[in-house]
């Protein structure tokens, strides 16, 4: 927040908006979380949908980027997908 405010370009946190947009579609936290790959999935969708349309000549400060998602799996003890391995 701080980084926007002083003018450069930042993106939103994925996993927080992944939730809230569940949230409004009534699931519970423990819904949503239940699945943990469903969860990391959909973030990783979201995350590489966002990083295809930035500008490479562009700085951009990344909220959680591609490669966080590969410590999640590790942390979540989640084998990697070829999604996440391609991106």
């Amino acid at each position: 927040m701080i980084l926007s405010k002083r003018g450069y370009k930042t993106t939103i946190e994925h996993a927080r908006h992944y939730i809230d947009s569940m949230r409004e579609e009534g699931k519970s936290i423990e819904e949503i979380r239940d699945n943990r790959r469903k969860f990391q999935l959909a973030v990783l969708d979201m995350q590489i949908e966002q990083e295809a349309e930035l500008s490479p000549i562009e700085t951009v400060f990344l909220d959680r980027a591609i490669p966080d998602a590969m410590a999640y799996y590790q942390f979540l003890n989640l084998d990697f997908d070829e999604k996440l391995l391609s991106a």
